[in-house]
Formats: C-alpha cells, structure tokens, sequence
C-alpha cells in the first residue's frame, strides 16, 4: 500500500492484520507512509526497491512485544543496506506492560539470548519477556495504536514535530 506522492518513510509490520487496519485508517495518503507486510525470513522486494529508489527512506518497524517481535528491527536493519535507517516504532515491553494484562508465552531462550546480543530491549524489558510476559498489537486499542504510528512518523522530521508542539500550522478541523 503506497501513497499516491513520494512517501516520507516506509512501514514495516509482520501483522497483517494491523497493517490492514492502518491502510483502512487512511494513514498512507495522510501521512505518506507507504505500508509493508515482509516476506518469508527476508525483507520484501518491494522494500528493497524502495530504498535503491530512494537510500534516505527511513524505515519503521512496528511489532508485537515479544521476543521474536523486539527483534524484528535489529535483524531487518542487519538486512538492509548499510546506512538504512531502521526505527523501532514499538510495541516496546515496558508501554506493553502498562497497556494492559499481558499474554503469558514463554519466549525461547535464543530469542532472549539474541535480544541481549542485539542490544533492542533493555535488561528489564528482558526480564519482563523472560517471565513468559508479552502483547500483540491487536491488544493495543486502535485509536492508541493510530497515534503512536503517527507520532512515530512526526518524529522523523524534527522541525516538523517542533512546530507542532508550537501549534504553528496547526488549524481547527472545519465544522461539518
């Protein structure tokens, strides 16, 4: 799912499901965030296509709060072009654990040792998915789960998330 104008980044999220509810949300026209579901244990060509059109597309990860989901960004930049720029867009353990009762499903333990390596979650967000603790994104409400995206996205461009904490080009929606 692609927006009709150059997009600002690239989203990349393992959940169909989820990726259906933000193209459904009108995100990809809104904020120019072309949407991508990976393929079988590689980025997909359409990613990788994006970014030798265009190397300085940053790319956003949004995964479930789990072992194997806190992993995606680490593994996904290790397979992309040296320079890529990889953002974790989250489900992070700790917003996890305070969005909710969490699923109880204990991770391997060379997806907990891997985490460790790769340096994605800090020592208690280990310990917190050790304990068999985490959340998939349908958890998440879909109104918190819209705005995190977009903060995710605003945040990409500094200025422009500065002059949104100002109101500057900040207009009331028109009546309807």
């Amino acid at each position: 799912m692609w927006p009709s104008e150059r997009p600002v980044a690239l989203l990349y999220c393992a959940d169909p499901a989820t990726v259906r509810f933000l193209a459904a949300s009108g995100i990809v026209e809104r904020r120019r965030v072309a949407l991508v579901v990976p393929g079988r244990r590689q980025p997909p060509s359409a990613l990788l296509a994006a970014l030798e059109a265009d190397p300085a597309l940053p790319v956003l990860v949004l995964h479930h709060a789990d072992a194997a989901g806190c992993l995606e960004a680490p593994r996904l930049r290790a397979g992309l072009p040296p320079g890529t720029r990889v953002v974790d867009a989250g489900l992070r353990p700790r917003v996890a654990e305070r969005a909710g009762p969490p699923v109880r499903l204990l991770p391997e333990p060379v997806l907990l040792a891997e985490l460790a390596r790769a340096g994605s979650v800090d020592a208690y967000e280990r310990s917190w998915l050790a304990q068999g603790n985490s959340l998939p994104l349908a958890a998440v409400r879909p109104a918190r789960l819209l705005q995190a995206v977009e903060r995710a996205v605003s945040r990409l461009d500094p200025e422009q998330e500065r002059a949104a904490a100002f109101g500057f080009m900040a207009w009331p929606e028109p009546a309807r």
